[in-house]
Order: structure tokens, then sequence, then C-alpha cells
């Protein structure tokens, strides 16, 4: 963690942190260390069409999941239109970022929320940072 604020503190441009751009670099191959809050409690909740097999992905609380599963029982599929959302698969966000960077090579860094820095990771950064190998430019 120490090295993560480091990178920040110095602007490197070599950190990423936020679900969105931590997951962006991941799948460039550009994390070389995964630096997650034992706190999380997000989930991936994968939804597919049944008709003409459509796939998104959605991110919830532990608690908002049943909303998802409710809400999409009212909405219309994007490529079809029709209202055949099912929950295909629901998985932790520790879980689903641990597993993308183990196939790419990158460390992976679970730190308790009863520290200093762990507490600082998941209040400031929402828990999920990571040092980069490489500069990205979006």
């Amino acid at each position: 963690m120490q090295s993560f604020l480091n990178a920040v503190s110095n602007d490197t441009g070599l950190v990423a942190y936020g679900l969105e751009e931590v997951q962006k670099a991941l799948n460039m191959g550009a994390v070389a260390k995964l630096i997650l809050s034992e706190k999380l409690d997000t989930y991936q909740v994968d939804i597919t069409c049944s008709n003409c097999n459509y796939k998104e992905s959605r991110t919830a609380r532990e608690r908002e999941k049943v909303k998802i599963e409710l809400s999409i029982q009212d909405e219309s599929c994007p490529n079809c239109g029709s209202n055949a959302f099912n929950v295909s698969n629901s998985v932790l966000i520790v879980e689903a970022l641990g597993s993308i960077a183990e196939t790419m090579g990158s460390e992976v860094i679970i730190i308790s929320p009863d520290t200093e820095e762990g507490e600082m990771l998941y209040s400031t950064f929402g828990g999920i940072v990571a040092i980069l190998r490489f500069k990205l430019s979006y």
C-alpha cells in the first residue's frame, strides 16, 4: 500500500483506482499489483437475455443484488426488446478482479480494514487500487 501512496504523491501516472479504471488496466495487462480491501462487499452481477443471449454486467452491494433481480424483470433487452433477463452469475468483485489479475500475472494483495492503511484504502479509494507496469493513455 505504501508503494501505491508514493506513486500517487509523486504523480508517476503508474496508478489506477476505482473499479472501472482498475478493471480497464487489468484487461490491458497493465497491472503489476492489485490491492484490494478485505471489506469490499460489492458483487459483479451478470445478466443474460434468455431470448437472444445478450449479456451485461452490473455491480451491486450485497443488499442491492435482490433489487437488480427484481428490476431486470421489467427491463427490455437492448438487443431484441424482450423481457427475458435472468441473473446468470454473481461473484464478489474481489474474486472477479483477483481472477483476472492472476490470469494476467499480476500480484494480488488483500488488505484488512483494521489497519490504518486498510481503512484509507477503503474510505479514500473505494477499496480497489492498482500499481501499473506502464502508463495508460485512454
